[in-house]
């Protein structure tokens, strides 16, 4: 047929142009107005092959055959003839890849992922020299390269699952076909609307739906790098997401791209390098020997809510049974993503002022809820709605084990024991959340013992501390002993309880906390939770007492918290036996006690 002889070369001469156009600067990168440049010369070319997309079946059916076929590529682009123009662009398009921080798989050895040696946590930071206290601000894809020179030894990446494909899922990228190489220079050129809408009028074909979605996820490590090297990432971050929703939204294909393409895989690993780039060392506990390191949520990265694309992807996904089900069984996958969780364990650490206010107020809060809430709690009550029924016991038990490992390892970073450090409080603890809400699901939904999947004694006490330090925070607080950090530090209080995020954030630390008060022994419970509240020395039977650790204005006000504590620990029931229904009811009362509420307000302020 003449249109497959001549859709191959107009492609072929559009791609041409693609790379034709795209200059790599010495600086950040080409400027908008140069990509804009090159796409409104193509316009014509784009919008033909888009009206050949609304032709029907037939001609999708053909557009397909030659957008897949592998041997009309190689015989256009390959650079290997005598055509001097060809050969030019073909070394046009190498570099390109390469200035995109990707190599062709014959351009270099590729190594698999390091796995850490024996008896290293993967958790943490090993050699620090001297006094360096944070991780250099790194692109991932030269991570190994560039940690040396910030001082640091080089961090140990975690084993990824036994399927993951042998080639470096980050460095290499090989284009076998026209779908292939137009994919790329669309990312490149950071989703014009043009070409997504030319793609996209292409999926009512089934063949090419398949073919395009694994082009997506051979691409998704670098859709990653070039969207945190966007300036105008919220533009492009809405046009992944109108992509991928159509690819993910169906469970067969999202099954189908997971067995063959390796998609959880390369989803987890994409989502841990994008935050590696922007780690900070930790300052909870021990500040000056912690080997944990956490997210700086003053990045860019975390502030724009750049990672947010690829984190809707991956909740797409998890909502899928058959995929969430093969995450849950990989061993290797649980530990990779309790490593990326373990990221945000301990991130934006308060401080107590005690001597000056402080000059100002770091708004970084919001994007430490915000991230916690997307990139850990959303993927985890994703998980958690296939651990239903007695049939999935297995699935709980593997996601308690590596968080209890992952708990062990970040204990073992910042160097905890048995106390926590002085007037440092941190609002983050998605491990402790993760553990604490699967096990209740464990006890509620699949039958399983309590006893059966809690640590031992010791490990308990040190799952207590942290939570428990939080409640003794908030009080604090309430009090104005924190009154000297500024407003923010009441933003992270009330955020912390309101109700988009209680769901994710107290309600677990309670439940956690009410199983430990269950667990330990209740004179050594009471007695810490006294401790945290510093209120030891009110508790005299004598008719003068002296407290060491709060001033006199704030005795009545933090006794009064440590008791309120009390009685919420016995009180809530939310995950001790509860239904959704009176949940729900104890929640409309609880609003309605306060004040009149409409029918709308009310659906704002319940968490559901």
């Amino acid at each position: 047929m003449m249109s497959e002889f001549v859709l191959p070369r107009f492609i072929f001469c559009l791609i041409q142009y693609l790379r034709e156009g795209y200059n790599e600067p010495a600086a950040d990168g080409p400027s908008e107005k140069d990509l804009n440049k090159v796409l409104q010369l193509l316009e014509p070319q784009i919008s033909f092959l888009e009206d050949l997309t609304k032709m029907g079946g037939a001609m999708r059916s053909v557009l397909t055959q030659v957008l897949t076929n592998q041997q009309n590529y190689k015989d256009l682009t390959s650079g290997l003839g005598e055509n001097a123009c060809v050969k030019k662009s073909h070394e046009k398009y190498l570099i390109a890849l390469k200035s995109s921080g990707l190599t062709y798989p014959e351009d270099k050895l590729v190594y698999g992922v390091q796995e850490p040696s024996a008896g290293t946590s993967s958790l943490a930071v090993q050699g620090f020299v001297g006094a360096t206290g944070t991780l250099g601000q790194v692109d991932s894809s030269d991570e190994d390269d560039q940690d040396g020179s910030q001082g640091l030894g080089k961090r140990k990446r975690v084993k990824l699952s036994s399927g993951t494909k042998d080639q470096s899922i980050m460095d290499v990228l090989k284009h076998k076909s026209f779908l292939e190489e137009l994919l790329f220079w669309t990312i490149k050129y950071e989703f014009p609307q043009k070409m997504v809408t030319f793609l996209l009028n292409m999926l009512p074909d089934q063949e090419y739906k398949v073919a395009f979605t694994k082009t997506f996820v051979q691409h998704y490590a670098f859709i990653m790098k070039t969207l945190k090297k966007s300036h105008e990432s919220d533009t492009m971050s809405n046009r992944i997401v109108h992509i991928s929703v159509q690819l993910f939204s169906n469970e067969e294909l999202a099954r189908q791209v997971t067995e063959e393409c390796q998609l959880l895989d390369i989803m987890v690993t994409v989502l841990l390098y994008m935050m590696e780039s922007c780690l900070i060392k930790s300052e909870l506990q021990d500040e000056e020997n912690s080997l944990h390191v956490v997210v700086n949520c003053g990045e860019a990265l975390l502030k724009n809510n750049t990672y947010w694309p690829l984190v809707s992807d991956f909740i797409n996904i998890l909502s899928h049974q058959s995929v969430a089900k093969r995450f849950l069984e990989d061993h290797g996958l649980l530990v990779t993503w309790m490593n990326f969780v373990s990221f945000f364990q301990g991130m934006n650490l308060n401080k107590r002022e005690l001597n000056e206010h402080v000059e100002f107020e770091s708004q970084t809060y919001y994007a430490a809820f915000a991230a916690e809430l997307e990139a850990c709690a959303q993927p985890m009550w994703g998980l958690l709605s296939h651990c239903k029924v007695r049939e999935t016991q297995e699935y709980t038990r593997n996601v308690v084990r590596y968080c209890l490992e992952a708990l062990q390892d970040w204990f073992d970073a910042i160097n905890f024991v048995d106390e926590p450090a002085p007037n440092q409080v941190t609002f983050h603890l998605p491990l402790h959340r993760y553990y604490a809400m699967f096990l209740s699901k464990a006890v509620k939904c699949q039958e399983l013992d309590l006893d059966s999947v809690l640590p031992d004694q010791e490990m308990l006490m040190k799952l207590m501390i942290h939570p428990l330090q939080i409640q003794a925070s908030l009080a604090e607080i309430h009090s104005n002993m924190w009154v000297r950090n500024g407003l923010q530090i009441k933003g992270q209080a009330m955020t912390y309880v309101q109700s988009h995020f209680c769901n994710s954030m107290i309600d677990p630390d309670i439940y956690l906390l009410q199983v430990c008060a269950s667990r330990l022994d209740p004179d050594y419970f009471i007695s810490s939770v006294f401790e945290r509240f510093k209120v030891v020395d009110l508790l005299t039977m004598a008719s003068q007492h002296q407290n060491t650790v709060l001033d006199a204005e704030h005795e009545r006000s933090m006794l009064e918290g440590a008791l309120t504590f009390l009685v919420i620990l016995l009180s809530l029931r939310l995950h001790l036996g509860m239904s959704d229904d009176e949940i729900l009811r104890a929640e409309m009362v609880a609003q309605l006690c306060m004040n009149d509420r409409t029918h709308s307000s009310l659906l704002d302020l319940i968490s559901f």
